[in-house]
Parts: C-alpha cells; sequence; structure tokens
C-alpha cells in the first residue's frame, strides 16, 4: 500500500527503508562510514580505498577516470581553466575541488585549482616538485598518470584535449546533479511516510505531500543519468 502511495517499486522503497533506518549506536556494516574512518597514511595509494560515497564500483572507476581526464587536460593545457562549458560556466566556475568523487582526486585537483585560480603557472614538473616535497608520492603518480593519458589520446591535439576536458566535467557534473536529485527523492519520501504512516496522521497533509512528491517524480522523470553518458556504457 505505502509502496502505491509513493509511486515506487516495492524494491526500491524497501531499500529506501532501509537507508533511513537509525543506525544510532551502532557501526554499519563493513565497518565505519567514509566519514568516520581514519584517513589514510600521508603518500599512500588511495586510488582504490578513498572513493566518497556509496556508488558501486563500476560506476566509481569510471568516474575516476572522469577525474584524471579533467586533471590531465588541464595540465597539458592549462588556459582550458577558463573554457566554456554547455551550461555557459568556466570550468573554474563549474567544477570545484568538491565535486571530485574520490579523496585522491579532490586533493591533486585542489593543488591544480588553486594555482590555476590565483594565476600560477601550472606545469608537471612544479606540481610533481611540490607534491613530492610533501611526501604525496601517491598523488604525484596520479599526476603523472593523468597528464600521460591525456597526451597519449590526444596526440597534443587542442581541439581534442579541449573536447575531453569537456567530457569529464559534464560526468562529474552529472553525478552530482544524479546525487541531488536521490537525497531530494529521498528526503520527501522520508515526509511522506512519516505523514501516512504516524498516530493520527493529518490525511490532508499526507495527500498534500503525496501530491508534492508525485508532482517531484513527474518533474524529474528523466533526470540525467550516469549510465546514459561517456561513450553509451
Amino acid at each position: 500500500r505505502l509502496a502505491e502511495l509513493l509511486h515506487l517499486p516495492e524494491a526500491d522503497l524497501a531499500g529506501l527503508l532501509k537507508r533511513l533506518a537509525p543506525a544510532a549506536g551502532r557501526t554499519p556494516p563493513g565497518g565505519p562510514t567514509p566519514s568516520s574512518a581514519e584517513p589514510p597514511p600521508q603518500g599512500a595509494d588511495n586510488r582504490k580505498s578513498d572513493v566518497v560515497g556509496t556508488d558501486a564500483p563500476h560506476r566509481i572507476s569510471r568516474f575516476q577516470h572522469a577525474e584524471r581526464e579533467l586533471i590531465g587536460s588541464l595540465l597539458h593545457q592549462p588556459r582550458l581553466f577558463h573554457h566554456t562549458l554547455s551550461d555557459g560556466r568556466t570550468v573554474a566556475e563549474a567544477v570545484v575541488p568538491a565535486q571530485m568523487v574520490t579523496d585522491a582526486g579532490r586533493r591533486l585537483y585542489q593543488s591544480v585549482y588553486t594555482r590555476l585560480s590565483e594565476g600560477t603557472e601550472l606545469t608537471l614538473s612544479g606540481l610533481l616538485s611540490d607534491l613530492a616535497e610533501h611526501g604525496e608520492t601517491a598523488l604525484a603518480e596520479l599526476a603523472t598518470l593523468a597528464e600521460a593519458e591525456v597526451e597519449q589520446h590526444s596526440q597534443s591535439n587542442e581541439e581534442r584535449v579541449k573536447a575531453k576536458l569537456a567530457a569529464a566535467a559534464e560526468l562529474i557534473l552529472r553525478y552530482h546533479r544524479d546525487q541531488q536529485h536521490q537525497k531530494t527523492k529521498a528526503a520527501l519520501a522520508e515526509q511522506v511516510m512519516h505523514a501516512v504512516s504516524s498516530d493520527g496522521a493529518d490525511h490532508a497533509q499526507a495527500e498534500q505531500l503525496q501530491r508534492q512528491f508525485g508532482e517531484y517524480l513527474k518533474a524529474h522523470s528523466s533526470p540525467d543519468r550516469i549510465a546514459r553518458v561517456s561513450g553509451g556504457q
């Protein structure tokens, strides 16, 4: 009955209820959450263990690749930091370090972003020197790999680099739009569930919340889905 009211498949509703279940006083299965886990040692290899969030590994690998393409493109052609994306914003305006999907990507992009924002010259050798000085061996390896991958696939062709940069930025932005959509949907569903299941429920309020939830789902029936982008994968 509740699944019908929320216009959700029973399997989706069950998953939602599981995510919304109180977790106070107990450790989640599999250990602490990313926010509570101890940070990896400085310079450690974070490429597989630093994922921000709980997305499936095959999806995360695509975002890691997008991060490398974004960073590698900027290392290859720093002026593309001011390249205008399809939404009218520049890369500098649209993609900030906090939007990176992995901790390693965020920390490396923070270094790149800070230099470019301050107008400081960005070169791979200069970045590697700074990272080595701070013992960030893993980030140095990531920067080298990112630049090498872009060089290999673009062959120093500026238009190819620009296309890679734009595609990577769009994928990262789509990921965050999708995440926000899921959070909003879960919050609205929680309000409806509380309204229809609480003692002495206000039926008028419950119906209003159900309508709002239905209108939201209708308006977002085709949100940007990660599965539809990046080479049709």
